[in-house]
């Protein structure tokens, strides 16, 4: 079965002297991107954390995209 969930993402510049790149990702369903409060919601969740994990990092890029995904029964 293929489900279609949303994922809203922050992707940070990196800074010199730091390995890797900033990010943190959120996953909501069709109906949670729907509404706009719970969507706010999620978005202002991931802020924080990208904050709290990578404080004085600036976001270059962010945004909601649809990704399906396939769900095996075991």
């Amino acid at each position: 079965m293929i489900v279609s969930i949303w994922v809203y993402f922050l992707l940070g510049d990196t800074l010199a002297g730091e390995q890797g790149t900033p990010y943190v990702q959120h996953t909501a369903s069709e109906i949670v991107h729907s509404r706009p409060e719970q969507r706010d919601r999620v978005e202002a969740q991931t802020r924080a954390e990208f904050n709290r994990n990578y404080p004085g990092h600036s976001v270059c890029e962010g945004g909601w995209c649809k990704q399906k995904v396939e769900v095996r029964n075991a």
